[in-house]
């Protein structure tokens, strides 16, 4: 009984009608893919006494793909649909997975009159925006952070914004309401609510994101406040990231910005962990080239004093030769400091990072 009305609810919120299983069609799946590489020269003289070039290898923020997409009508409702699998070529010692090939996205989508509703693995409301917000996610520039992890010495990931990885979720979209939209997402992680050798029951994450979209004059404005949430109930562990941020468009121009708290409470000891993270990002678009430039920084504390801050300012140019070329350059610099430490000379070098970046790089889309 409780199935039948959960159902029923459903079929309301997307306006399924008694008749609609009269009208269903599906087209053809749009084939597609993506072939991201790079290569990295990167110096850590001043700190590390390393200088080091790793090859040719794939964007660890964005790795290469191949997928199928495409739309159809169920029930009388537009359904979307992906299967996105990640080809990533790189050694699990650089930076690539253990796993080459594996499953990135497996997503359903049903647009109907009272909004959208998703279903399988993706990303969380508020971890897209953060991707949409920053212009180089493509990039080993990108606040993912992943490249950098893999590469510079002390350096973390989740710098501009707390980004997660992909998870089994289900999602809502309202309808746009004269720009103003709201989006919740509600995941489990990599783990199933019913597995019972996680003493900690696995953490349950929401992600909740108020987003207003409006063309005022010649700027295209995108403004968005987003929390996102979890909790483990057996080990009585409290995270809440606090996110908000405008995205900015004119003539050729986009001027973006974001700020975010990060709170952590556990029961392991009495300590309250924060981060605060700001992200910046300008471009102009000229012809078939774009201009890059972004800064961000992440500064972690313990129970309001600050353990390390870092750093990352990064330049970068694309040209799209094509409809499926694109080649980059891109310029970086990354710094971690300790903050508050009785460390000093050599053995307070060795915790911290001082590198510069240098990277070439091209991507192939079909």
């Amino acid at each position: 009984m409780k199935k039948t009305i959960a159902l029923l609810a459903a079929g309301a919120a997307l306006n399924i009608s008694a008749d609609g299983h009269k009208m269903m069609k599906m087209d053809a799946p749009t084939v597609y893919g993506k072939l991201n590489k790079v290569f990295t020269y990167i110096d850590q003289e001043d700190v590390h006494n390393r200088k080091t070039t790793d090859g040719v290898t794939d964007v660890s923020n964005s790795e290469s793909r191949i997928g199928a997409k495409g739309h159809g009508e169920v029930l009388g409702v537009e359904t979307h649909y992906k299967l996105e699998l990640g080809v990533n070529s790189t050694n699990k010692n650089d930076g690539g997975d253990e796993w080459r090939i594996r499953v990135r996205e497996s997503l359903l989508k049903m647009k109907g009159k009272y909004g959208t509703v998703m279903l399988g693995q993706t990303y969380g409301v508020v971890v897209k925006q953060g991707r949409r917000s920053d212009p180089l996610q493509e990039t080993i520039a990108g606040h993912q952070g992943d490249d950098m992890k893999n590469r510079v010495a002390n350096a973390v990931k989740d710098l501009g914004f707390n980004d997660r990885s992909r998870a089994d979720l289900i999602g809502y979209v309202s309808p746009s309401f004269h720009g103003l939209t709201y989006s919740l997402s509600q995941d489990r992680g990599e783990g199933f609510s019913n597995d019972t050798t996680d003493t900690n029951y696995g953490i349950t994450t929401y992600e909740h994101l108020v987003r207003y979209q409006r063309d005022i004059g010649k700027v295209d404005v995108d403004l968005y406040v987003g929390l996102q949430s979890g909790a483990r109930a057996a080990a009585q562990v409290d995270e809440e990231t606090m996110t908000y941020g405008f995205n900015l468009g004119f003539n050729n121009f986009g001027l973006n910005f974001a700020m975010s708290t990060e709170e952590y409470d556990g029961n392991t000891n009495s300590n309250k962990d924060e981060r605060e993270r700001m992200f910046g990002a300008l471009t102009y678009e000229m012809n078939k080239n774009k201009y890059s430039f972004t800064y961000q920084t992440r500064e972690d504390s313990t129970d309001g004093s600050a353990t390390a801050e870092y750093t990352q300012m990064a330049a970068n140019w694309a040209h799209k030769c094509n409809k499926w070329a694109t080649v980059n350059l891109t310029a970086m610099k990354y710094e971690k400091e300790l903050q508050n430490t009785a460390l000093t000379g050599d053995a307070l070098k060795l915790q911290e990072a001082d590198a510069t970046i240098l990277a070439a790089g091209i991507q192939l889309k079909f």
